[in-house]
C-alpha cells in the first residue's frame, strides 16, 4: 500500500463507524502516514514534477483525517506500538508497510552492470550491455532508459514493465528472424493517484487534473489495463453497486480451521509483553533476550523471575488475575502461538520427533518439559 491509499482507509473507517459499527468511537480510529521524504508521492516530484498535485493530495488526506508525518522514519515496531524517529510513539496493533521495491539478493549477486539502486542496466532495446542478444531485462529489477527523457529510467510501475516485456518478446522474435531489434518507445501517458472519497490527482501528457475528474480518469485507466474482460466487468459492477449498498466489509477467511497461528514478535526494552490481570490469547517462547516477571503492588514492584532464550510464559496465567506482568529487559524476540492451539501443536511436534528418530536420518526431537 503506497501513500495514496491512506485517505481511502481513513474515510472507510469513518463510514463504517457511522453505519455498521456505531458502538465504535470514530476517534478511536487513527491513521498515521509516515514518510521519510519531504513530501508524499515522490514520483510526482521529479525534475519535471508536479508540486501542486502533491500539495493537493496531502491537503486532501489531512481533510480525510490522515495524520501525515514527513521527514520521519520508523525507528522500531512491536505488536503494541510504533516508535518514530522524531520521538513519537504511536499505539497500534495494525502496521502496514509500504517501503517500496528492492531487487532480490539473487539479482545483486549477478555479475552484471547495476545502477545506484542495484537494478540491472539495459540499453534502449532492453538488452543487458555486454550480453546483447543473450540477456534481456525489464520490470522493477531493470533500469530501462525512459524514452524521450535523457538520463532517466522507467519508474517501477506495472505498465512500463508490461510494455517493456512485450518489446523484449518482439525483439527476440526479430533476432530469431535475423532482423534488427527495435527500441523501447513507450513514453507513458501520465500518472495518477487516488486520494480517497472520489478524489484523485492525475497528470496526462503534462496536464494536471485534480478532484472528481482525476478520479474518474484514474478508474478508466485502471479498467483498461486489467488483463481480462470478466475481471473488468466484475470491477466495474462493484464500483456501480457500492455507492448504493455500501462497500463489502465481509472478511472471507482463506485460512483452514486446522492451521496453526504462529507469530514472530520483537519487543523493545521496558515494554509490557503480557499482563496477568488481562490474560492474553498467546503463549510466548523466548528466542532472544530476557523477560522479567514483575509483581506490582501500588507503586512498588518486585522482580520474581528472569526468563531467557528457550523459556516460555503465559501458560500458567490461564485462570490467574494477579498483578504480575512480563516485561522486556532489553530487545526481546519471541515466537507466540495461540493458547488453545498449544497442546495440539505439542502433540504434533512430539509425533514428528518420534518419526524422524525412527527413520535414523536425523537426531530425535525431544520436547522440552512443561514449566510450571
Amino acid at each position: 500500500m503506497r501513500a495514496r491509499r491512506w485517505g481511502e482507509l481513513s474515510d472507510l473507517g469513518r463510514r463504517l463507524t457511522k453505519r455498521e459499527y456505531r458502538r465504535v468511537n470514530p476517534d478511536e480510529i487513527r491513521v498515521v502516514l509516515v514518510h521519510p521524504g519531504p513530501t508524499i508521492l515522490p514520483e510526482m516530484q521529479g525534475a519535471e514534477g508536479h508540486p501542486k498535485l502533491v500539495d493537493y493530495a496531502e491537503r486532501r488526506m489531512r481533510e480525510l483525517g490522515v495524520e501525515v508525518q514527513t521527514n520521519t522514519k520508523v525507528a522500531a515496531a512491536t505488536p503494541n506500538h510504533v516508535d518514530l524517529s522524531n520521538g513519537d510513539r504511536v499505539p497500534t496493533r495494525t502496521i502496514i508497510s509500504a517501503v517500496g521495491t528492492k531487487p532480490p539478493p539473487v539479482v545483486g549477486s549477478l555479475p552484471l552492470q547495476k545502477d545506484e539502486r542495484e537494478r540491472i542496466v539495459t540499453d534502449e532495446y532492453c538488452r543487458v550491455p555486454g550480453h546483447e542478444g543473450v540477456l534481456w531485462a525489464a520490470g522493477d529489477n531493470a533500469a530501462v532508459p525512459l524514452p524521450f527523457k535523457k538520463g532517466r529510467t522507467c519508474p517501477p510501475v506495472a505498465i512500463y514493465a508490461m510494455y517493456a516485456g512485450k518489446r523484449i518478446g518482439k525483439n527476440i522474435a526479430l533476432q530469431a528472424e535475423g532482423r534488427k531489434p527495435k527500441k523501447f518507445r513507450f513514453p507513458g501517458i501520465g500518472q495518477g493517484a487516488s486520494v480517497g472519497r472520489r478524489s484523485a490527482v492525475a497528470e496526462l501528457k503534462g496536464i494536471e487534473i485534480t478532484g472528481l475528474p482525476a478520479w474518474l480518469i484514474w478508474r478508466l485507466l485502471l479498467t483498461y489495463y486489467f488483463p481480462s474482460w470478466d475481471r473488468r466487468l466484475r470491477l466495474v459492477t462493484d464500483w456501480l453497486i457500492w455507492p448504493l449498498v455500501g462497500r463489502d466489509i465481509v472478511e472471507l477467511r482463506t485460512r483452514a480451521q486446522g492451521d496453526y497461528e504462529v507469530r514472530q514478535n520483537v519487543f523493545q526494552p521496558g515494554e509490557i509483553v503480557a499482563e496477568e490481570e488481562r490474560t492474553g490469547r498467546y503463549i510466548h517462547i523466548i528466542v532472544e533476550g530476557e523477560i522479567e516477571i514483575v509483581h506490582k503492588e501500588g507503586d512498588l514492584e518486585q522482580v520474581l523471575n528472569v526468563l531467557g532464550p528457550g523459556d516460555h510464559f503465559g501458560a500458567r496465567w490461564m485462570d490467574s488475575f494477579e498483578l504480575e506482568v512480563a516485561r522486556a529487559k532489553g530487545v526481546v524476540r519471541t515466537v507466540s502461538m495461540r493458547r488453545d492451539q498449544a497442546p495440539r501443536l505439542q502433540e504434533v511436534l512430539k509425533s514428528a520427533g518420534q518419526l524422524v528418530a525412527e527413520s535414523g536420518h536425523f537426531p530425535a526431537i525431544v520436547p522440552t518439559q512443561k514449566r510450571d
